[in-house]
């Protein structure tokens, strides 16, 4: 039952997040279009929680990227506590997520071993 609650707990500050990233985020080291938040894992002590962010650019896009939403992580759980119904909001830890561009990676390593054969 306590994983459930968990589980609901982290896709709210999800959907949450993914709101404010589009819609209130005024800082311009963050760019919605470049930028996504693909999950957040709260701990089951919903102490933290871990935002997996996925960014297009380069390495020092992803960083200053990452250091925009470190620094505007107060602003969040602000957002977090309008949006989610719990008494104490967990502190946010960012984190860079490149499967996507790995799986792009691979995508490409496979259509030219594709086109290699043919």
């Amino acid at each position: 039952m306590k994983d459930l609650r968990v589980k609901r707990i982290s896709a709210e500050v999800q959907r949450v997040l993914s709101n404010a990233l589009y819609k209130d985020l005024q800082d311009p080291r963050i760019d919605p279009v470049r930028t996504a938040i693909i999950d957040v894992e709260v701990m089951n002590d919903l102490s933290h929680a871990k935002v997996y962010v996925s960014v297009i650019g380069d390495e020092e896009v992803k960083k200053d990227t990452l250091e925009g939403f470190k620094k505007a992580e107060g602003f969040l759980k602000k957002e977090i506590s309008e949006g989610v119904d719990l008494r104490h909001i967990p502190d946010l830890v960012f984190i860079l997520d490149e499967s996507s561009e790995r799986g792009a990676r691979i995508e490409e390593i496979i259509r030219e071993l594709q086109d290699e054969e043919d």
